[in-house]
């Protein structure tokens, strides 16, 4: 029963070819540390009766439960990423909320820090280094920044280059000093401040909220006290006191996860959110990336878009030819015939469609509103009545939400699998009961 119920929610998000493709090794294990979920069993033992008899009520509380274990809410969070990496190993593209999943559920696994700039040497004063007693500290104290020894370490990033946080965390500083120039912190969760000076100007102002791989700054030449392109990069506990930053940064340019540094909690939401400048210049970026993706693009989807084009309409054309997350579907193609069975679906059963059904309707080369309608006709159970499929659908809401990311849509052919399988079971009992009273 629990086996074909995970069966069954696997088929949906697979589909039965790329499902049959799954080694069943990999299934099994899978099945194994979702049932070892100690909520999922002792939801399964104080309600086997309602359970095996196929309470609707019962069963949907169990799915629900199901849902959110496999999409890491659960006693053991590698589920998810196990459940993650099945989809994208069958070669299909995780939803944006899969991915948001998957963020939350393997950030203290593997999950990159991004580097604020391209890895570099240290170029200039490094931290711990005497400041110089003469020449221009001398004349004008505040271009020591006051310190006796250098407190920050100086990197060789050219000009113009984007230096993004490699941290989730709040803006508290955009300075100008006469020593810094530009001067850029961040303040992490947990009070730890990275900062970045001598740069040519802000991209984030005081109070804003960065993501890992949010743009921060531009780097700058002869900025403050500089003397040719650097920026210098200071790293301070909660208590104010400066450690040296390579400590932090020398593991980030070898490919370090948040949590080898310790610092899983700086991961965020594991994306980076569009930046309010790129807002205001490439409105439209915005509006269509999140029409079609359901989340904000970030600062590199912007840059990489602005390389497809010159104008809104090119740059259009390239995010509907993107890859969409149903397989062998552009995001153009899946969003078009997404459409047109939603509406098909809403007048014929009052419900939103599936990315399943889409899917099968491309393959079959069912791409015109007349196909969808054909397609609908073919596979609605008009035998059920509405009754019964209403509650069906109801039951299997929270299935089709939590673990295949369907917001109010429905497949209808689920519903007369499992119409079929309660009159299966009702006609066992029936001659059970019969062979009974022989």
């Amino acid at each position: 029963m629990f086996v074909n119920w995970i069966n069954t929610v696997l088929q949906g998000r697979f589909g039965l070819t790329k499902y049959a493709e799954i080694p069943a090794a990999d299934k099994t294990a899978l099945i194994a540390k979702i049932w070892q979920d100690p909520t999922i069993q002792a939801n399964f033992t104080n309600n086997y009766g309602n359970l095996a008899a196929g309470n609707i009520t019962a069963v949907a509380n169990m799915l629900n439960i199901i849902g959110t274990t496999m999409n890491g809410g659960g006693n053991d969070p590698t589920i998810a990423v196990d459940y993650y990496d099945m989809i994208q190993t069958s070669g299909l593209q995780l939803t944006a909320s899969e991915q948001a999943g998957l963020s939350g559920a393997t950030q203290a696994i593997n999950a990159p820090v991004p580097s604020p700039f391209a890895p570099v040497a240290p170029s200039g004063y490094t931290f711990g280094q005497p400041e110089p007693k003469g020449g221009w500290s001398s004349k004008d104290p505040g271009q020591s920044f006051g310190w006796t020894n250098h407190m920050g370490t100086d990197y060789g990033t050219p000009a113009g280059e984007r230096i993004v946080s490699p941290f989730a965390g709040t803006v508290t500083n955009v300075l100008n000093t006469p020593g810094y120039g530009n001067y850029v912190e961040v303040t992490l969760d947990n009070g730890w401040k990275i900062g970045f000076g001598h740069v040519a100007s802000a991209a984030a102002t005081t109070g804003s909220r960065v993501n890992p791989g949010d743009l921060i700054a531009i780097s700058g030449a002869n900025v403050g006290s500089a003397q040719g392109a650097v920026t210098i990069v200071t790293w301070q506990d909660p208590n104010g006191v400066y450690h040296d930053p390579a400590q932090m940064l020398d593991p980030i340019f070898k490919g370090t996860t948040f949590s080898a540094a310790g610092i899983a909690g700086a991961a965020g939401t594991g994306s980076p959110t569009v930046n309010a400048k790129l807002d205001t210049e490439y409105p439209s970026i915005k509006s269509d990336f999140t029409k079609y993706f359901g989340t904000p693009p970030s600062p590199e989807d912007v840059y990489s878009i602005l390389q497809h084009g010159t104008d809104p309409q090119q740059w259009t054309d390239y995010i509907r030819s993107m890859t969409s997350h149903i397989s062998g579907l552009n995001m153009g193609q899946a969003s078009d015939l997404r459409a047109m069975a939603d509406n098909v679906s809403m007048t014929a059963l009052g419900h939103a469609s599936t990315d399943g059904v889409v899917k099968d309707l491309f393959d079959q080369g069912f791409t015109s509103q007349a196909d969808v309608k054909f397609w609908y006709d073919e596979n609605s159970p008009n035998e059920i009545d509405k009754q019964t499929y209403n509650a069906i659908y109801k039951a299997n809401k929270p299935v089709m939400t939590g673990i295949l990311n369907e917001n109010g849509g429905f497949d209808p052919r689920i519903a007369k699998a499992q119409a079929a399988q309660v009159q299966a079971k009702t006609q066992t009992i029936a001659k059970g009961a019969t062979a009974g009273h022989e």
